[in-house]
């Protein structure tokens, strides 16, 4: 059951309980509840307690209790200190984690940039910003997900520190008359902090002289040999159209991005990955393998500044590889693992699948990669498996996989020895079904009796096989009648085809239709309530029509027979007197008579306790 949901559970005793019991319902040692019905309420806090009901009666009490499995939606922390500065062109990295969820798997990821909420930027826990720039600052989200719902954010203020970019308002080149005050003006047009700014202005052909440490220079009753080149940084650098992120699906077309900046001396420009001296980024149709981050540097002579931008292209999932361990034949009991490799973005979940089954053996995601892992190889994992994987740009499944085990033949409910009831001239159809790798052959043979030498099977009849899957197959033998000399000992030898053939006998041994044999394992418990008795029995062979079982018992008033019939292999005696001693047996019937059990056994009913 979901954390909120209510659900009625409801505490059931054998319908001659006597007198009527008292129920107690706890959760853990805590008592919740007095009647034989409780409704609940999911709470997280229950996960895994245990809900037991206990049932009083003649001050013994008896106990049902299930493990309570509520699920709820991830609750997700992060370690990274908010805000989180970092200094531009370093990388960043915040990191989430699940603190609670159930279920506790299959959980996805999912990072988002508040002012850009349907734009997911990374699928995992730990989402790094290589070279980070200014336009990355702001508000970042992450949440997990699994099959109950998302949780609730957990969010990281970035805040991005960089150096001072600045601006002069002077004209250049700057024309005065010797003599006269000549004024140059700097300004800072952005930086993160803001404050404790210094300034220098230098005098290019003197650069280690430093003339002014504040914003704006004079230079009174200047001279000519003042002239000359003064400089400051390259200023901060803009891109056409601004942005940070482009995220695009692959095969979509994305316009050039220009990087320019304010600069003196002149800058050159050049984008990382991009071919060319030029300020322009040029990706056109995107394919994935452009999925990266683009850095655009401005550069004079006497420093530089970069501003980077983050590619993202969204593919459907590819599958690369699906491949198993060594040649794909195993022997029975050694180690085996399969492993699916998928090129997608964002990260696919990844199932792989036993076909003949069904069943899902292993699955994960958001990931690149899974392996499942076998360290003890299974008769029944012989079958075609199949990698799936899926993200939000789409689907697909691999090529089928063979897994092969090699192993000896055996019947797959354990029976080597099995009896069958048939009437005389009715028809035979008796079969049996074996796991076994590669599949295995059959032979049938007959005898009359124990001692004889086995034969080929009597009469006409048909032997048939069928596979059920790659490792399992049916086999059995009809008849349309049977004569009574056909009554006897019908077995069949499962044989493995190979070098190393191994082989396994099944026999059924085919009986006149008579009445049950004897029930046996007879036990009998008279310490649960006064003037009761539970009686327990093993069915033996029904005679080959549909049995039921009934109690005789005797006491010193006599010989007494349970009314009531069963199919099951057990019944409860009332109406016993108390501290008295009875010795029971059981009668197993069907349309051609009853047996009464050899065994039998006995108990002393409770009596009254003394206060």
């Amino acid at each position: 059951m979901t954390a909120g949901e209510q659900q009625t559970v409801r505490c059931v005793v054998n319908d001659n309980a006597f007198p009527v019991p008292v129920y107690r319902w706890f959760i853990g040692t805590t008592v919740v509840g007095d009647k034989s019905t409780l409704t609940i309420t999911g709470r997280k806090s229950d996960n895994g307690m245990s809900l037991r009901c206990q049932a009083t009666n003649n001050n013994k009490p008896r106990n049902a209790s299930i493990t309570l499995n509520i699920q709820y939606k991830p609750e997700v922390t992060t370690s990274t200190s908010s805000p989180y500065r970092v200094v531009e062109g370093q990388s960043a990295t915040m990191t989430c984690s699940v603190s609670a969820a159930s279920p506790n798997t299959g959980i996805t990821w999912s990072w988002i940039k508040t002012d850009s909420p349907s734009n997911v930027l990374h699928t995992g826990s730990t989402y790094t910003i290589s070279n980070i720039q200014r336009g990355a600052s702001g508000t970042y989200n992450c949440t997990a997900t699994n099959s109950i719902g998302t949780s609730t954010p957990v969010t990281v203020q970035l805040d991005v520190q960089y150096k001072p970019e600045v601006t002069t308002s002077t004209s250049s080149p700057y024309r005065v008359v010797e003599d006269q005050s000549a004024t140059m003006t700097c300004s800072v047009s952005a930086a993160n902090p803001n404050i404790g700014i210094t300034w220098s202005w230098i005098k290019t052909d003197s650069p280690s002289n430093v003339l002014h440490t504040g914003p704006t220079y004079t230079i009174s009753n200047i001279q000519r040999g003042a002239s000359g080149t003064y400089s400051y940084w390259p200023g901060l650098i803009t891109l056409s159209p601004e942005v940070s992120i482009i995220n695009k699906t692959e095969n979509q077309t994305v316009g050039p991005v220009d990087c320019s900046a304010v600069c003196n001396p002149a800058c050159t420009y050049r984008w990382t990955g991009n071919s060319g001296n030029s300020g322009r980024l040029e990706l056109g149709e995107l394919k994935r393998t452009e999925r990266g981050n683009y850095t655009c540097t401005a550069n004079n002579t006497i420093n530089s500044s970069t501003t980077t931008i983050s590619v993202i292209v969204n593919y459907p999932p590819k599958i690369e590889d699906f491949q198993a361990s060594g040649d794909q034949t195993y022997e029975e009991s050694s180690s085996f693992s399969i492993t699916c490799n998928v090129d997608s973005y964002p990260y696919s979940a990844i199932i792989i699948q036993n076909l003949e089954t069904g069943e899902s053996i292993s699955s994960d995601g958001p990931r690149e990669s899974l392996t499942f892992q076998e360290s003890s190889a299974k008769c029944y994992q012989t079958a075609n498996y199949v990698c799936h994987s899926i993200n939000s740009y789409g689907s697909t499944s691999s090529k089928t996989q063979r897994i092969q085990v090699y192993c000896s033949p055996r019947p797959s409910d354990g029976r080597s020895s099995i009896d069958r009831g048939i009437k005389t001239g009715e028809g035979l159809n008796i079969s049996t079904q074996f796991i076994g790798y590669p599949l295995p052959i059959f032979s049938w043979n007959f005898k009359r009796n124990v001692t004889d030498n086995p034969t080929s099977v009597p009469g006409q009849h048909q032997l048939h096989s069928t596979p059920v899957n790659v490792s399992t197959i049916q086999t059995g033998i009809t008849k349309e009648t049977l004569s009574q000399e056909e009554f006897g000992f019908y077995t069949v030898t499962a044989t493995t085809p190979g070098k190393q053939s191994q082989t396994y006998t099944v026999t059924f041994h085919v009986l006149p239709e008579r009445k049950p044999d004897s029930p046996y394992n007879i036990s009998v418990d008279c310490k649960i309530s006064r003037g009761t008795a539970l009686v327990n029995w093993t069915p033996n062979f029904d005679g080959g029509a549909t049995q039921t079982f009934s109690v005789f018992y005797r006491g010193s008033d006599g010989f007494q027979k349970n009314a009531t019939k069963t199919s099951l292999p057990n019944a409860t005696i009332t109406g016993l007197k108390d501290g008295s001693m009875y010795f029971f047996k059981v009668i197993a019937s069907n349309k051609n008579g009853h047996t009464f059990s050899e065994e039998e056994d006995f108990c002393i009913t409770k009596g009254i306790e003394k206060i």
